[in-house]
Protein backbone atom coordinates (compact mmCIF):
# COMPACT_ATOMS: atom_id res chain seq x y z
CA UNK A 1 0.00 0.00 0.00
CA UNK A 2 2.75 2.13 1.09
CA UNK A 3 4.60 1.36 -2.47
CA UNK A 4 1.66 1.95 -4.28
CA UNK A 5 1.10 5.41 -3.17
CA UNK A 6 4.54 7.19 -4.73
CA UNK A 7 3.44 5.52 -7.99
CA UNK A 8 0.07 6.91 -8.05
CA UNK A 9 1.21 10.81 -7.26
CA UNK A 10 3.85 10.39 -10.03
CA UNK A 11 0.92 8.90 -12.27
CA UNK A 12 -1.11 12.05 -11.45
CA UNK A 13 1.78 14.12 -12.49
CA UNK A 14 2.15 12.59 -15.31
CA UNK A 15 -1.36 12.69 -16.61
CA UNK A 16 -1.19 16.47 -15.64
CA UNK A 17 1.89 17.15 -17.38
CA UNK A 18 0.57 15.26 -20.49
CA UNK A 19 -2.76 17.64 -20.18
CA UNK A 20 -0.62 20.74 -20.04
CA UNK A 21 1.65 19.88 -22.64
CA UNK A 22 -1.72 18.54 -25.52
CA UNK A 23 -3.40 21.85 -23.95
CA UNK A 24 -0.08 24.16 -25.68
CA UNK A 25 0.76 22.36 -28.59
CA UNK A 26 -3.58 23.01 -29.03
CA UNK A 27 -3.30 26.50 -27.92
CA UNK A 28 -0.07 26.96 -30.49
CA UNK A 29 -1.94 25.69 -33.38
CA UNK A 30 -4.64 28.32 -32.88
CA UNK A 31 -1.91 31.16 -32.66
CA UNK A 32 -0.42 29.46 -36.01
CA UNK A 33 -3.74 29.88 -37.56
CA UNK A 34 -4.53 32.89 -36.23
CA UNK A 35 -1.39 34.69 -37.07
CA UNK A 36 -0.32 32.89 -40.75
CA UNK A 37 -2.91 35.57 -42.77
CA UNK A 38 -1.17 38.44 -41.50
CA UNK A 39 2.76 36.67 -41.95
CA UNK A 40 1.70 35.92 -45.39
CA UNK A 41 0.19 39.34 -46.20
CA UNK A 42 3.81 40.59 -45.12
CA UNK A 43 5.47 38.24 -47.31
CA UNK A 44 3.32 38.40 -50.16
CA UNK A 45 3.48 42.25 -50.04
CA UNK A 46 7.57 42.16 -50.46
CA UNK A 47 7.44 39.89 -53.49
CA UNK A 48 8.06 40.57 -57.02
CA UNK A 49 5.39 40.36 -60.13
CA UNK A 50 4.74 36.60 -61.07
CA UNK A 51 5.61 35.18 -57.28
CA UNK A 52 2.91 35.13 -55.16
CA UNK A 53 1.21 32.66 -57.17
CA UNK A 54 4.31 30.11 -57.57
CA UNK A 55 4.02 26.41 -56.75
CA UNK A 56 5.34 25.61 -54.39
CA UNK A 57 5.01 28.35 -52.54
CA UNK A 58 7.84 31.22 -51.85
CA UNK A 59 7.23 31.22 -47.63
CA UNK A 60 10.32 33.70 -47.66
CA UNK A 61 11.57 36.36 -49.36
CA UNK A 62 15.12 36.35 -50.23
CA UNK A 63 14.90 39.80 -52.20
CA UNK A 64 12.14 41.91 -50.91
CA UNK A 65 10.51 44.49 -53.38
CA UNK A 66 10.35 47.48 -51.37
CA UNK A 67 9.04 49.22 -54.41
CA UNK A 68 5.33 47.90 -53.69
CA UNK A 69 4.89 49.90 -50.70
CA UNK A 70 6.08 52.87 -52.93
CA UNK A 71 3.49 52.13 -55.38
CA UNK A 72 1.25 52.18 -53.04
CA UNK A 73 1.52 56.02 -52.47
CA UNK A 74 1.95 56.78 -56.22
CA UNK A 75 -0.97 54.84 -57.09
CA UNK A 76 -3.49 55.76 -55.00
CA UNK A 77 -4.58 58.73 -52.59
CA UNK A 78 -3.72 56.58 -49.60
CA UNK A 79 -2.43 59.12 -47.75
CA UNK A 80 -5.52 61.32 -47.55
CA UNK A 81 -7.80 57.97 -46.79
CA UNK A 82 -5.46 57.45 -44.36
CA UNK A 83 -5.70 60.82 -42.86
CA UNK A 84 -9.49 60.60 -42.94
CA UNK A 85 -10.35 57.39 -41.49
CA UNK A 86 -7.55 58.90 -38.63
CA UNK A 87 -10.04 61.74 -38.11
CA UNK A 88 -13.34 60.15 -38.20
CA UNK A 89 -12.15 56.92 -36.06
CA UNK A 90 -10.66 59.35 -33.35
CA UNK A 91 -13.27 61.61 -33.16
CA UNK A 92 -16.27 58.95 -33.25
CA UNK A 93 -14.06 56.91 -30.41
CA UNK A 94 -13.75 59.67 -28.61
CA UNK A 95 -17.03 60.94 -28.17
CA UNK A 96 -18.73 57.72 -27.92
CA UNK A 97 -16.42 56.83 -25.03
CA UNK A 98 -18.18 60.30 -23.10
CA UNK A 99 -21.97 59.73 -24.37
CA UNK A 100 -21.60 56.14 -22.93
CA UNK A 101 -19.70 56.74 -19.52
CA UNK A 102 -22.20 60.05 -18.81
CA UNK A 103 -25.27 57.46 -20.40
CA UNK A 104 -23.50 54.76 -17.71
CA UNK A 105 -23.39 56.54 -14.86
CA UNK A 106 -26.65 58.06 -15.18
CA UNK A 107 -28.54 54.62 -15.44
CA UNK A 108 -26.06 52.86 -12.72
CA UNK A 109 -26.48 55.77 -10.07
CA UNK A 110 -29.64 58.06 -10.57
CA UNK A 111 -32.80 57.40 -9.78
CA UNK A 112 -34.94 59.01 -12.02
CA UNK A 113 -38.96 58.34 -13.29
CA UNK A 114 -38.61 55.82 -16.15
CA UNK A 115 -35.54 55.03 -15.75
CA UNK A 116 -36.00 50.94 -16.20
CA UNK A 117 -38.50 51.18 -19.11
CA UNK A 118 -35.71 53.61 -21.01
CA UNK A 119 -33.21 51.24 -20.14
CA UNK A 120 -35.39 48.66 -21.43
CA UNK A 121 -35.28 50.69 -24.66
CA UNK A 122 -32.00 51.28 -24.78
CA UNK A 123 -31.32 47.12 -24.48
CA UNK A 124 -34.16 46.53 -26.68
CA UNK A 125 -32.45 48.78 -30.12
CA UNK A 126 -29.37 46.43 -29.63
CA UNK A 127 -31.53 43.69 -30.92
CA UNK A 128 -32.09 45.77 -34.38
CA UNK A 129 -29.51 44.93 -37.16
CA UNK A 130 -27.67 48.22 -38.16
CA UNK A 131 -29.02 47.52 -42.04
CA UNK A 132 -32.65 47.75 -40.89
CA UNK A 133 -32.02 51.44 -39.89
CA UNK A 134 -29.57 52.25 -42.82
CA UNK A 135 -31.73 53.65 -45.17
CA UNK A 136 -33.68 56.13 -42.82
CA UNK A 137 -30.52 57.33 -41.42
CA UNK A 138 -29.53 57.98 -45.10
CA UNK A 139 -32.72 59.35 -46.15
CA UNK A 140 -32.08 61.89 -42.72
CA UNK A 141 -28.80 62.69 -44.36
CA UNK A 142 -29.63 63.38 -47.81
CA UNK A 143 -32.82 65.99 -46.57
CA UNK A 144 -30.50 67.97 -44.31
CA UNK A 145 -27.88 68.18 -47.07
CA UNK A 146 -25.12 66.37 -45.68
CA UNK A 147 -24.26 64.10 -48.22
CA UNK A 148 -20.41 63.86 -49.30
CA UNK A 149 -19.39 66.13 -46.16
CA UNK A 150 -17.65 65.02 -42.63
CA UNK A 151 -20.30 65.43 -40.28
CA UNK A 152 -22.53 62.73 -42.19
CA UNK A 153 -19.25 60.46 -41.75
CA UNK A 154 -18.83 61.33 -38.07
CA UNK A 155 -22.02 62.22 -36.55
CA UNK A 156 -24.68 59.34 -37.13
CA UNK A 157 -22.07 56.83 -35.13
CA UNK A 158 -21.13 59.24 -31.78
CA UNK A 159 -23.32 57.35 -29.78
CA UNK A 160 -23.18 53.72 -28.79
CA UNK A 161 -26.21 51.88 -27.13
CA UNK A 162 -23.79 48.88 -26.58
CA UNK A 163 -21.42 51.37 -24.86
CA UNK A 164 -23.69 52.55 -22.52
CA UNK A 165 -24.73 49.06 -21.52
CA UNK A 166 -21.12 48.02 -20.95
CA UNK A 167 -20.49 51.49 -18.89
CA UNK A 168 -23.83 50.99 -16.75
CA UNK A 169 -22.88 47.47 -16.12
CA UNK A 170 -19.68 48.55 -14.40
CA UNK A 171 -20.50 51.35 -12.90
CA UNK A 172 -22.98 49.60 -10.37
CA UNK A 173 -20.11 48.24 -8.86
CA UNK A 174 -18.93 51.74 -7.44
CA UNK A 175 -19.79 51.84 -4.13
CA UNK A 176 -22.32 54.30 -3.08
CA UNK A 177 -20.42 54.80 -0.03
CA UNK A 178 -17.91 56.31 -1.89
CA UNK A 179 -20.14 59.06 -4.06
CA UNK A 180 -21.59 59.56 -0.81
CA UNK A 181 -18.71 60.63 0.69
CA UNK A 182 -17.72 62.69 -1.65
CA UNK A 183 -21.08 64.73 -1.86
CA UNK A 184 -20.75 65.24 2.10
CA UNK A 185 -17.27 66.96 1.10
CA UNK A 186 -19.03 69.42 -1.35
CA UNK A 187 -18.61 67.44 -4.63
CA UNK A 188 -20.60 67.75 -7.25
CA UNK A 189 -22.89 65.96 -10.15
CA UNK A 190 -20.21 66.98 -12.69
CA UNK A 191 -16.92 66.61 -10.20
CA UNK A 192 -18.25 62.98 -8.85
CA UNK A 193 -18.15 61.98 -12.83
CA UNK A 194 -15.01 63.66 -13.69
CA UNK A 195 -12.76 62.74 -10.76
CA UNK A 196 -14.65 59.73 -9.68
CA UNK A 197 -16.29 57.58 -11.87
CA UNK A 198 -14.40 57.88 -15.10
CA UNK A 199 -10.90 57.20 -13.28
CA UNK A 200 -12.78 54.06 -11.72
CA UNK A 201 -13.79 52.90 -15.19
CA UNK A 202 -10.49 52.70 -17.07
CA UNK A 203 -11.03 48.50 -17.92
CA UNK A 204 -14.44 49.05 -19.86
CA UNK A 205 -13.49 52.33 -21.29
CA UNK A 206 -10.27 50.52 -22.98
CA UNK A 207 -12.43 47.73 -24.14
CA UNK A 208 -15.08 50.02 -25.59
CA UNK A 209 -12.08 52.15 -27.07
CA UNK A 210 -10.77 48.71 -28.91
CA UNK A 211 -14.23 47.61 -30.41
CA UNK A 212 -14.98 51.60 -31.70
CA UNK A 213 -11.57 51.92 -32.71
CA UNK A 214 -11.71 48.47 -35.22
CA UNK A 215 -15.53 49.23 -36.15
CA UNK A 216 -14.93 52.89 -37.30
CA UNK A 217 -10.97 52.12 -38.74
CA UNK A 218 -12.90 49.26 -41.02
CA UNK A 219 -16.36 50.81 -41.92
CA UNK A 220 -16.49 50.63 -45.63
CA UNK A 221 -20.38 50.52 -46.08
CA UNK A 222 -21.64 53.77 -45.09
CA UNK A 223 -19.16 55.64 -46.55
CA UNK A 224 -19.50 54.09 -50.21
CA UNK A 225 -23.40 55.66 -49.61
CA UNK A 226 -21.96 58.81 -48.52
CA UNK A 227 -18.72 59.88 -50.06
CA UNK A 228 -18.86 61.00 -53.67
CA UNK A 229 -15.53 62.80 -53.69
CA UNK A 230 -11.82 61.37 -53.77
CA UNK A 231 -11.16 64.26 -50.92
CA UNK A 232 -13.24 62.49 -48.21
CA UNK A 233 -12.49 59.01 -49.49
CA UNK A 234 -11.74 56.69 -46.00
CA UNK A 235 -8.85 54.11 -46.37
CA UNK A 236 -11.71 50.98 -46.97
CA UNK A 237 -12.43 52.98 -49.90
CA UNK A 238 -9.07 53.98 -50.79
CA UNK A 239 -8.10 50.00 -51.16
CA UNK A 240 -10.84 49.16 -52.56
CA UNK A 241 -10.70 51.17 -55.58
CA UNK A 242 -6.65 50.33 -55.66
CA UNK A 243 -7.53 47.43 -57.71
CA UNK A 244 -9.52 49.22 -60.73
CA UNK A 245 -5.79 50.81 -60.71
CA UNK A 246 -4.54 47.82 -62.56
CA UNK A 247 -7.12 46.98 -65.65
CA UNK A 248 -4.91 44.70 -67.55
CA UNK A 249 -2.77 43.02 -64.60
CA UNK A 250 -4.00 43.07 -60.99
CA UNK A 251 -0.47 43.73 -58.74
CA UNK A 252 -1.16 42.05 -55.67
CA UNK A 253 2.41 42.79 -54.16
CA UNK A 254 0.62 46.31 -53.80
CA UNK A 255 -2.68 45.08 -52.60
CA UNK A 256 -1.10 43.20 -49.79
CA UNK A 257 1.33 46.12 -49.34
CA UNK A 258 -1.79 48.32 -48.71
CA UNK A 259 -3.60 46.17 -46.66
CA UNK A 260 -0.84 45.65 -44.13
CA UNK A 261 -0.09 49.36 -44.09
CA UNK A 262 -3.84 49.82 -43.32
CA UNK A 263 -3.82 46.86 -40.53
CA UNK A 264 -0.45 48.68 -38.52
CA UNK A 265 -2.99 50.90 -36.54
CA UNK A 266 -5.51 48.20 -35.33
CA UNK A 267 -2.47 46.20 -34.64
CA UNK A 268 -0.55 48.96 -32.56
CA UNK A 269 -3.63 50.10 -30.65
CA UNK A 270 -4.15 46.03 -29.96
CA UNK A 271 -1.29 45.77 -28.70
CA UNK A 272 -0.45 49.06 -26.88
CA UNK A 273 -4.38 48.84 -24.91
CA UNK A 274 -4.20 44.62 -24.35
CA UNK A 275 -2.84 44.61 -20.54
CA UNK A 276 -6.41 46.56 -19.63
CA UNK A 277 -8.29 44.31 -22.40
CA UNK A 278 -10.48 42.15 -19.41
CA UNK A 279 -13.20 40.62 -19.45
CA UNK A 280 -15.30 43.28 -18.44
CA UNK A 281 -18.32 42.81 -20.76
CA UNK A 282 -19.56 40.17 -18.61
CA UNK A 283 -17.75 41.21 -14.93
CA UNK A 284 -20.08 44.23 -14.83
CA UNK A 285 -23.00 42.22 -14.88
CA UNK A 286 -21.63 40.49 -11.98
CA UNK A 287 -20.62 43.29 -9.77
CA UNK A 288 -24.64 44.20 -9.18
Amino acid sequence: MTASTPMTASRRRQVRILQSVVLHLFLLVGVAISIFPLYWMVVSSLKGPGQIFTLPPQWFVSEPVWQNYVEVFRATNFSTGFLNSSLITVVRTLFTLLFSAMGGFAFAKYDFPGRGWLFGFLLATMMIPGIVTLIPVFMVIVKIGWVNTYQALIIPGLASAFGVFLMRQYMLGIPDELLDAARMDGAGDMRLFWQLALPMSAPPLVTLAIFTFFANWNDLFWPVLIIRTKELYTLPLALMLLRSRFPLHVDYAVIFAASFLATIPTLLIFFLLQRYFQGDILGGALRE
